[in-house]
């Protein structure tokens, strides 16, 4: 048995314009999804990074320090542990290697067990947050990213970066 069907040219057009709607409609929810993902913490004001800082529940001193730096083209073995840091706390650093970001440095003033001499750094490109760490630049310091996580010793100073 056979079964015929008659679709006129207006019907035809519809479905096609329907199905290139859905597809238009799933593609915009999924890169929407991936913006809001990838959304990065507005840096560029000092309102804008003590507020960022506090979220994590740092009470700051003043900024202590604010300079250009390049991140590398080519990560060596410390800056790979540096970004392992990073990528612990949501961010990555690879996007930016070889473009040139400010840091700013803050005294945390309430640091527990009241270790003194420890700060903040940020990361800020282009007005956006990409990355940072808690440290101190003791010999025996330490480091860790902004919730505390991933804590690494002697990675960017200290006894372990003097012997390389």
């Amino acid at each position: 048995m056979f079964l015929s069907l008659k679709i006129g040219k207006k019907t035809i057009i519809a479905l096609i314009v329907g199905i290139i709607v859905a597809v238009l409609l799933i593609v915009g929810d999924i890169i929407h999804r991936t913006d809001e993902a990838n959304a990065l913490a507005e840096g560029s004001t000092a309102q804008d990074r003590i507020v960022f800082l506090n979220g994590y529940g740092w009470k700051l001193g003043e900024e202590t320090e604010s300079i250009q730096v390049v991140i590398p083209s080519v990560f060596n073995d410390v800056y790979k542990k540096y970004n392992d840091i990073q990528i612990s706390e949501g961010y990555d650093l690879t996007p930016y290697m070889g473009k040139i970001c400010t840091r700013y440095t803050y005294e945390v003033l309430n640091y527990p067990d009241g270790i003194d001499g420890v700060y903040a750094n940020l990361l800020v490109y282009e007005g956006k947050i990409i990355g940072g760490d808690i440290c101190t630049y003791a010999i025996d310091g330490f480091m860790h990213g902004f919730s505390g996580d991933a804590e690494t010793t002697g990675v960017m100073f200290g006894s372990d970066a003097l012997e390389n």
